[in-house]
Formats: C-alpha cells, structure tokens, sequence
C-alpha cells in the first residue's frame, strides 16, 4: 500500500511539471500514450489525473481529451447588483481594459422590434466589446439600443463600450434593473476566435433585458463570460412561514 501510494505521489508530480510546462488549454496525450510514457498503469495514471483535476490544474471532457487549466485571476460577484463588468472587476482588484470596440448602426431586426417595441424602420446601435484582463480575453460583451436614446457626437468623443455607464450618467433611473437568463453553452467558431479558446468550449452566456423605473425595455444585450475568470454567485434569503 504505502509503494502504491508512493508511486501516486511520483507520477503526480511528474504530471505536475507536464501541465506546469504546457500552455493554457494545451491537450494532454491520451491515457494510453501518457501511461506508456511516464512508465506507469493506467490505473495509477487516472488516480494522479483525478487529483489533479480536483486541484483545477486540468479538465476532462468527454470525448475530447484532458486539458491543462493554469489558475488566473478570477472577477469575484454577486449578482444582486446591476453594475457595469469593469466595476465588478476593480471591486475585485483586477484592472480590465476593452481590447475591441465596434459600434455599428443598422436596421433593427424582427426579434429585437418586438422586444425594444420598435417601428419596424427602426434603426438600431450594435455594440460589441471584447474584454480584457492581464492581455487576455475574458468575456465578449455585445449590447443592442435604439438609436434614438443614444447620441452617437458623444460616443465619438469619449465613449469606451459600456452602454450601461452611459445611461447611469444620462439620467438618474433611466435604467433601473436587468432581467438575464444565465446558461453554458459552447463558443462556437465567430466567439472562439474573439475569446482565444477552441470552439467546443463552454462559455457562460447572460441573455438580458434592460428596464428603466417605469418597466419599459431601454436596451438588450449579450454577454459572453470565461468561466475560468469569473465566479459569479446569489445571495437567496428564506420567505417566512405563513
């Protein structure tokens, strides 16, 4: 038993230096080939893999591999607040930057008249950001208004992304709560490519609807978060008894 445990410990610290040398999202050689090269069962191998994997230095995927996760800094929340992500970032000491900015006006599409309540030649503004912390990618953020709402001399002068900031120093309650649905979901090719990961990824997606104090949709949006840099989390109270 104790040459077992022996052995466990050696085959993971010798996988320990594999992942410590391998870049961020580098797949690991299968089972067999890893075995056969660090000269071990692949009995003993899946225990060290499965430690290790506890640890958060790797994932598995079914189907696809093991795959190294270096630990980064994470942007620590709750949700109770709507605020803006560069807020949430510095309350967790972490200093982001908008990497991309593109702004593009067209015409509104079917499914965001019927949300916004938009004539149907309504025009909107598209605008999408990629964020970034410590110069890599962490979340793709994609924002939809009506173009009347938004003066477009302004955000040429001194606008960095955040539609959000924008109406919180328009007008005071001219937003005032966001309805999301949150699921994971896979990045696919166009997300991928923007958030430097592999298109079977899982990404966590908010699909949200911004109101304003009278209950009436200002703007909807979509955001695209990295789970290895965010840990989002609710505070739930308990309803008294009747």
């Amino acid at each position: 038993m104790r040459n077992d445990r022996t052995l466990l410990q050696r085959i993971y610290t010798n996988l320990n230096e594999i992942i410590q040398g391998a870049e961020n999202g580098t797949q690991l050689p299968s089972e067999p080939k890893l075995a056969s090269e660090l000269g071990v069962s692949r009995t003993i191998l899946r225990e060290a893999l499965t430690l290790h994997e506890i640890h958060g230095s790797i994932v598995r995927r079914h189907g696809a591999g093991t795959f190294v996760v270096h630990t980064r800094p994470r942007i620590d929340s709750g949700l109770e607040v709507f605020d803006t992500v560069e807020a949430l970032a510095m309350k967790s000491g972490l200093e982001m930057r908008c990497a991309m900015l593109k702004i593009i006006p067209r015409a509104a599409k079917k499914e965001e008249s019927v949300i916004l309540k938009l004539m149907p030649e309504a025009r909107v503004l598209q605008i999408t950001r990629v964020m970034e912390v410590d110069q890599r990618p962490v979340a793709f953020m994609m924002d939809v208004v009506p173009e009347d709402l938004v003066d477009t001399e302004q955000l040429d002068r001194n606008f960095d992304g955040s539609i959000l900031k924008y109406f919180l120093a328009k007008e005071k309650g001219f937003v005032a709560t966001s309805h999301s649905e949150i699921k994971p979901e896979q990045a696919g090719p166009q997300l991928a490519e923007l958030l430097k990961v592999r298109d079977e990824e899982v990404i966590l997606s908010f699909n949200s609807k911004v109101y304003n104090r009278n209950g009436e949709i200002v703007y909807i949006y979509r955001d695209f978060f990295l789970p290895e840099h965010f840990n989002f989390h609710v505070l739930r109270r308990v309803e008294p008894f009747p």
